[in-house]
């Protein structure tokens, strides 16, 4: 089976990179198969180093390396590897992130640890199908949500913020028309952010 959606789909443009625009396309069968039946796991211990070397072969950044407390991920059709992502600790001061939130010095540095970050996210070569990457980070976000967290996340993959909560987070959040969020937790209430 052929994983190769079409060549030379660019979304974005980095330096020295042609830039061709596709017009959207749904899933061929083969590809809707890949799918319907991606797993996504973290990358066991005694393949970090594979994760790693792929990375930094394939990924823009040609590094893989992580600071502070980490997690890799991989996505997965029967047993081979068709994405990967890192996530790492966030980082101590970025203003406009700061800024964004609306913290005042307190929140941030009790709010802080329970920010991540999306590190790295790579499509492995000839795995392209169209949204893998919606289906990875949407199973992604489905494991870290069972830390008793709610994570916003711009189309683009990077989280905005998360806010823990006393139970697992399972439903799906509602956007009421004053654009306070309410969802449901595990602790059997309902919780209102604004």
């Amino acid at each position: 089976m052929l994983f190769a959606g079409q060549p030379g789909c660019i979304f974005f443009k980095l330096p020295g990179m042609k830039q061709k625009f596709t017009r959207f396309r749904p899933p061929t069968p083969d590809e809707q198969e890949v799918l319907t039946h991606l797993v996504v796991r973290l990358v066991p211990t005694d393949r970090v180093k594979e994760c790693d070397r792929l990375i930094t072969e394939h990924h823009y950044l040609k590094s893989a390396q992580l600071v502070g407390e980490h997690l890799r991920y991989v996505a997965e059709y029967r047993g081979q590897w068709m994405a990967l992502s890192t996530w790492s600790a966030a980082a101590l001061h970025i203003r406009a992130r700061d800024s964004f939130i609306g913290w005042i010095e307190e929140q941030r540095r009790t709010r802080l640890p329970l920010v991540v970050n999306n590190s790295r996210l790579l499509v492995l070569p000839l795995c392209r199908c169209p949204n893998l990457i919606s289906r990875f980070m949407k199973f992604m976000l489905g494991r870290l949500s069972q830390d008793d967290r709610l994570y916003a996340v711009t189309p683009e993959g990077k989280l905005l913020w998360s806010v823990l909560f006393d139970g697992d987070v399972d439903a799906t959040p509602a956007i009421g028309p004053t654009g306070a969020i309410f969802i449901g937790s595990d602790d059997k209430s309902l919780h209102v952010l604004r």
